[in-house]
């Protein structure tokens, strides 16, 4: 072979060769980037669910503490007794609907965010079954007060575990 061709066949074969591999390159770094994508993609998603997940507990604990407090003042200004008996009503509806919420959404919650919402989701419980007897004796009421401000403490730590909103402009 003439000298001529056969730099002409190595510097076609050398730069043959050196696209081949500039290609499996960007090919390999197309891939890369793909799979990068798709990771955030899920991740950005299931952040999504979990803020919704917050956001349900958050917002059905919430009526149920709303709904006994207000059950507390209909015992002080003794309300009538059809408005006592609809609050009841509403009161174990969200009492439900809460538990419903806590056992299909807790899987989406961080451990701890979990125990904070089982402790709290308790002692709403708790303060249902003191506060439901009636008219408060002396000695209950420092308890209902000091359960209040358990409640207060405990939707507190909750609500730190919520993702804060987006702000807009």
């Amino acid at each position: 072979m003439d000298p001529f061709w056969e730099k002409v066949f190595f510097l076609v074969l050398d730069k043959g060769l050196l696209a081949l591999a500039g290609g499996g390159i960007a090919f390999a770094a197309a891939l890369a980037l793909e799979k990068y994508r798709r990771q955030q993609a899920v991740a950005l998603e299931l952040g999504k669910l979990r803020a919704q997940a917050y956001a349900r507990i958050v917002g059905a604990t919430g009526v149920v503490q709303a709904k006994l407090e207000l059950r507390q003042k209909f015992a002080r200004i003794q309300a009538s007794p059809s408005a006592r008996t609809t609050l009841e009503e509403e009161l174990r509806t969200a009492l439900v609907k809460l538990y419903e919420v806590a056992a299909n959404d807790a899987g989406m919650l961080d451990e701890d965010a979990v125990l904070v919402s089982n402790e709290y989701i308790t002692a709403l419980f708790d303060f249902d079954e003191m506060s439901g007897r009636g008219a408060e004796p002396p000695g209950e009421a420092k308890d209902l007060a000091a359960q209040r401000a358990r409640l207060k403490e405990l939707r507190q730590k909750l609500v730190k575990y919520v993702p804060p909103l987006p702000r807009v402009g």
